[in-house]
């Protein structure tokens, strides 16, 4: 299996982020209840917007100015379980 790395990271609105992935997918996680239900300091930085807009890619990730780097298996299986409640509450 391979390792998972971001190569990718645009931020597009409130807490989303289009991430392209060395495997070739490209997903589009929402990070808002990730920054606002995690009551650990290091999450309160990223709560005001302006701050979480500054994440670059390092260590294979995206990461913070505080140094807050989720892994990129989270992100990418996070993403995969936002797509799969999100097709699940599309009414036929």
């Amino acid at each position: 299996m391979m390792l998972l790395n971001v190569i990718q990271a645009k931020y597009l609105s409130d807490y989303i982020i289009r991430l392209t992935f060395n495997n070739g997918d490209t997903k589009t996680v929402d990070l808002k209840d990730y920054v606002f239900k995690d009551q650990r300091k290091v999450f309160q930085a990223l709560r005001d917007i302006h701050y979480f807009k500054q994440f670059e890619i390092k260590l294979n990730t995206i990461t913070w100015p505080n140094e807050l780097d989720p892994a990129p298996e989270f992100l990418y299986n996070l993403s995969l379980e936002q797509e799969r409640r999100a097709t699940e509450s599309v009414e036929y």
